[in-house]
């Protein structure tokens, strides 16, 4: 690179005295990985610079500030640490490099760390590459001969505002291998990603279908973590009184310097706070939030709390009927986790049994009984209009009424009936069908959506055997209606060896006698 341009500073004169002594290798030329942990990791600065005289005027400059830096001659020799989950708050490139491009290794630290204020340091002047860096992520983009005070204030800022890289920590609730449903498997893979930002989140779905516990897996894997999440139910206040808990209430005699009541969206600042029921909020005070929304876009704070929001309401549907504001919908739905019901997670009621059962044998200190098949199958029958909440209680309930160690279908509470209730309400065979197939078709439909497409359960609900259900379905062309989760279709058996011969050819006719 050109020669560096020095202001009349004394810390750059110091600089320009240990130029020669500056030294770089492959590795962090500070020290091992090993021995940086020990270092103040919340002021880590990492410098990518192959040009020695450029990198140790840098290192003089940030360290006299009371920096720590760790200099790289490479790109891949600082991916390595990154891959090790070392810590940075601010990294540093020279552009170019010799083994990889200097837009590259941004990209590659961005995905590896989130998050992570990267800059640009260059010789080249043209728009081109800085359009590049900035498009890529960068914070900034420096050029050779540069400003001291503009670098050191630049990196010194973004440290500011971005709170040391935290790593993930992983939540059983987030083990994609655990749930089999592929509505549940959707909703945690949104939440993975809303995890990994601090933009707002939408989280939608039944009542007691688990937002809650998703919205705090996602405070637990972000940057908020360390923090604790608050939360807000709007049910649980007056309506009057929603706005000023959310914004405060300005100063009543400001005259005599008396402060008004902060609101929670400032009292709570760099952490979570989870608003629940967001469809409640009136018309005034959702453009107070639309407000709020638009000032942390334009002007981001270092101490704004991340937003959660839930809803078991449909808020299009509000939407629609101008009960909620569109704009608001726009802002808060960044990112958008759909929690599903449990009659859409037929395939994990086995697993939320199982937890629900040790989950209450270690707070009533009970010996852990077994789950029955007959009983599995009649809780996997059950359409769980309550969902999880109805799910603890059921599951309670065949606990303490058990006596052998063995959960039946005697010690369930009554679901059966239940269980019809919903399936009336939820598909009624029409009035007026004109034949007879009309209404077996209507009662196998009602019938496959009760038992969520399974056909074995459909063909013992309507007391005929499986392979009637497979004809009857093929018949109607009701294929489509059933789930795919569920492929429980009886195969038929391969002739073998001479056997295929005779199956193929026709069999022989037999003169009468």
């Amino acid at each position: 690179m050109q020669s560096l341009h020095f202001a009349n500073d004394a810390r750059l004169m110091r600089c320009g005295q240990t130029l020669s002594f500056a030294t770089v290798s492959d590795e962090p030329s500070m020290q091992t990985p090993s021995a940086s942990r020990g270092s103040d990791e919340k002021n880590s600065v990492w410098v990518i610079e192959e040009n020695r005289t450029t990198l140790g005027v840098i290192r003089s400059l940030l360290e006299d500030d009371g920096l720590h830096v760790v200099a790289f001659s490479t790109a891949e020799s600082c991916l390595r640490l990154a891959r090790n989950r070392e810590a940075a708050c601010a990294v540093l490139i020279g552009h170019p490099l010799p083994d990889k491009s200097s837009v590259e290794l941004l990209r590659n630290l961005r995905l590896m760390i989130p998050g992570l204020p990267c800059f640009i340091l260059t010789a080249d002047s043209r728009a081109e590459p800085a359009v590049q860096a900035m498009k890529a992520g960068a914070e900034d983009y420096f050029i050779n001969p540069f400003d001291p005070s503009v670098v050191l204030g630049a990196i010194k800022s973004a440290i500011a505002r971005r709170r040391p890289f935290l790593p993930v920590k992983v939540s059983s609730t987030f083990i994609n291998g655990r749930w089999k449903s592929p509505a549940m498997r959707a909703a945690i893979k949104a939440a993975t990603q809303a995890s990994r930002t601090s933009s707002p989140v939408v989280i939608t779905g039944p009542h007691n279908s688990g937002k809650r516990a998703f919205a705090k897996c996602i405070h637990d894997q972000s940057q908020f973590s360390d923090r604790s999440m608050h939360v807000l139910d709007l049910l649980s206040i007056p309506a009057a009184q929603i706005e000023a808990e959310l914004f405060g209430t300005p100063s009543i005699q400001p005259a005599r310097n008396v402060a008004g009541v902060r609101g929670l969206l400032c009292r709570h600042p760099a952490t979570t706070l989870y608003l629940e029921n967001i469809n409640l909020l009136g018309p005034h005070a959702q453009q107070s939030l639309v407000n709020w929304l638009q000032d942390q876009q334009q002007c981001p704070s270092p101490d704004a709390c991340r937003l959660i929001v839930s809803s078991a309401s449909d808020l299009p549907a509000l939407i629609a009927t101008d009960q909620f504001r569109r704009d608001l919908w726009y802002l808060l739905t960044v990112h958008h986790v759909d929690v599903p019901g449990l009659s859409s997670r037929i395939k994990d009621i086995s697993l939320l049994c199982e937890d629900a059962i040790t989950r209450i044998c270690v707070r009533l200190r009970l010996r852990r009984p077994t789950m029955t098949q007959q009983a599995l199958e009649m809780l996997i029958d059950h359409s769980w209009p309550g969902n999880l909440s109805e799910l603890q209680s059921v599951m309670e309930h065949a606990v303490t009424h058990t006596r052998d160690g063995l959960v039946g279908p005697d010690d369930l509470p009554r679901l059966e009936s239940r269980t019809i209730g919903t399936q009336h309400s939820s598909r009624m065979i029409p009035l007026g069908l004109s034949s007879i197939d009309e209404i077996t078709k209507a009662s196998l439909e009602a019938a496959l959506e009760s038992c969520g497409g399974n056909r074995r359960r459909t063909a013992q609900r309507l007391k005929v055997s499986l392979r009637t259900v497979y004809n009857m379905i093929r018949r109607y062309g009701l294929s489509s209606t059933a789930n795919p989760e569920f492929t429980n279709a009886p195969k038929a058996s391969k002739p073998s060896g001479q056997s295929k011969k005779a199956a193929a050819s026709p069999p022989k006719k037999h003169p009468k006698s």
